[in-house]
């Protein structure tokens, strides 16, 4: 079993300068600032450009990340009202379309008055 299966330990990345070229490198801490400080006792704190979490998409098995019952429902309702905005404009579109071609009809052929 490997540590990041058992604690809270979450990957940050940073961008350091080291030998002249920008590289970047990971460590597993707690907390932001925890990492940087690993990050600054390592190369120095004029060569640590920037630290940010990684995106925790997958375990460490490299398998993906099982989604809990609220976010879930969150990208449900979310995937579902993407699908009516688009079936909205697809709806708008269709009137567009209808009246366009009444126009094109009434250009064609216009009535005749005797």
């Amino acid at each position: 079993m490997r540590i990041c299966e058992v604690s809270n330990l979450k990957t940050y990345v940073a961008q350091v300068r080291a030998g002249g070229n920008v590289a970047r490198t990971s460590v597993h801490a707690e907390t932001l600032t925890q990492a940087r400080a690993i990050f600054v006792q390592l190369f120095g704190a004029a060569n640590v450009l920037s630290v940010s979490q990684a995106p925790d998409v997958t375990n460490e098995a490299g398998t993906i990340k099982p989604k809990s019952p609220a976010e879930l429902r969150v990208k449900s309702l979310a995937d579902q009202s993407a699908h009516l905005k688009q079936q909205e404009k697809v709806g708008r579109a269709q009137i567009g379309l209808k009246k366009a071609q009444a126009q094109v009809q009434k250009a064609n052929f216009p009535t005749k008055h005797h």
